[in-house]
């Protein structure tokens, strides 16, 4: 059958027959995969069918393990509630706490504002108290020569 075909059709061909096997080996592992995925999904909903009947038909001799394990749900249920009331009082916590110090942060800042200028304040008084210094030395100065000048002067009338 191949040799009556032309050059260009036997690689048409043999190609096809090189690639039909890797064609068909990934639809056979794709269809492996659906039937897997398929199978888990059927024995979760059997699962999930036998919890369902275990809770409403009531099994002769498991009675007591039955009531046992609901009354253990039902506790972990209330533990789980309390768990969550605990979380929400801790976030209500962290964000009064996050106010507090959004507050605080605002002092803080209004705080530095004022000893921004209270230092400004203070540099204009000592540059004040520096001046009056120098002139209170000046005058010092002024009042001994003046009071040396005139012990001087007293000093010669007498001589």
């Amino acid at each position: 059958m191949v040799k009556n075909c032309g050059k260009m059709e036997q690689k048409v061909f043999l190609s096809f027959i090189i690639l039909l096997p890797r064609a068909l080996q990934e639809a056979v592992s794709t269809l492996k995969e659906k039937a897997n995925i398929l199978e888990q999904e059927l024995e979760q909903q059997r699962e999930q069918h036998r919890i369902r009947v275990w809770k409403t038909q009531p099994l002769p001799g498991n009675y007591l393990l039955k009531t046992f394990l609901l009354l253990q749900e039902s506790n972990l249920e209330e533990e789980m509630g309390v768990l969550r009331a605990q979380l929400l009082d801790g976030q209500r916590a962290s964000a009064a706490e996050n106010v507090q110090l959004i507050q605080l942060h605002k002092d803080c800042n209004l705080k530095e504002a004022q000893l921004k200028t209270v230092r400004a304040q203070l540099e204009g008084l000592e540059e004040q108290v520096t001046k009056l210094r120098i002139d209170c030395e000046r005058a010092q100065a002024d009042a001994r020569y003046d009071n040396y000048q005139m012990c001087d002067f007293d000093f010669g009338e007498f001589n």
